[in-house]
């Protein structure tokens, strides 16, 4: 038997937009030739399935859901708001979102290939595509696991247009119980819907991505006629305001604009005397650009 690469699996999905396993074993049930694996996938009815995958799936809903110390983000695309509103695509991603939780599922590719009501995910998927008659796609999930003295919290907003979780790690377990930071928690979730934020703390900002921005930064000041000396200051100010924008600590708080979070957050450690960290936190909204998705 011809051993089938990684590259040529991915060439075939890219062509025919069938499921992973399938191009796998079609592949390899033709000896590695492309045109004939694609007659096969054809022949075994994945033809529906794989003519709309061509097409973009841009809308959708993330689906969310906390039970316990665990919590779970799936985002199911679609082709139409119209699709994103049909029973069977509901009761899928709600099912997907249970099916993560139950099985700590950590990424798209492991849940695919989870069983699900006689078949595969990926499967049950391929199926739903071919009797809606529009594209889907499983585009990326976040699983969360809570340590005792830890609070997760899930926010979705716009009926799924936008969706946070974040993960609060507090002195000890007791602290979980206290109403006011389970309300901090919470107030987390809608600061980084409201406010966009991509990073914890500034340093969670790769130097790489820091030196672009100067770079950025000071082109501008000098297409703006200022002296070098000049444009360097100019460039400390911009980075500063940029780090006001991307990194949650330093952002001002929505609910007190006189306030930063990182200000908030220390002054409710002290107020209850315990410590308060923000240990993790995923946003996900619909149609946004994101490399590292996994599709």
């Amino acid at each position: 038997m011809v051993v089938v690469t990684v590259e040529s699996v991915k060439e075939l999905r890219e062509r025919t937009g069938s499921g992973m396993m399938d191009c796998k074993r079609a592949l390899e049930q033709c000896d590695g030739d492309m045109e004939k694996a694609i007659e096969l996938l054809r022949e075994k009815g994945l033809a529906t399935a794989a003519k709309k995958a061509g097409r973009a799936a841009k809308q959708g809903i993330v689906f969310g859901s906390i039970e316990g110390t665990k919590g779970a983000l799936v985002e199911l695309n679609c082709e139409t708001d119209f699709v994103a509103k049909n029973e069977g695509f509901q009761k899928l991603g709600n099912d997907l979102v249970a099916l993560v939780l139950k099985e700590c599922c950590p990424n798209v590719e492991t849940l695919l290939q989870l069983p699900y009501e006689g078949y595969t995910v990926e499967a049950a998927l391929t199926n739903l595509i071919a009797t809606i008659g529009e594209n889907m796609a499983i585009r990326r999930l976040a699983y969360f696991a809570a340590e005792p003295n830890e609070l997760l919290d899930l926010y979705i907003h716009g009926g799924g247009r936008i969706a946070v979780m974040v993960r609060l790690e507090l002195g000890d377990a007791a602290a979980t119980a206290n109403p006011e930071l389970k309300v901090l928690a919470h107030d987390l979730s809608l600061q980084i819907v409201a406010a966009k934020a991509q990073f914890i703390a500034q340093d969670d900002i790769d130097a790489e991505t820091i030196e672009k921005e100067r770079q950025i930064y000071k082109v501008q000041a000098m297409n703006e006629g200022k002296p070098e000396n000049i444009a360097e200051k100019m460039v400390e100010g911009r980075l500063r305001k940029f780090f006001e924008e991307v990194v949650l600590l330093n952002q001002f708080f929505i609910k007190d604009t006189d306030i930063t979070v990182l200000k908030l957050i220390e002054k409710l450690a002290k107020e209850h005397q315990t410590t308060l960290k923000v240990k993790q936190f995923v946003r996900f909204e619909i149609g946004e650009s994101v490399p590292d998705a996994e599709e």
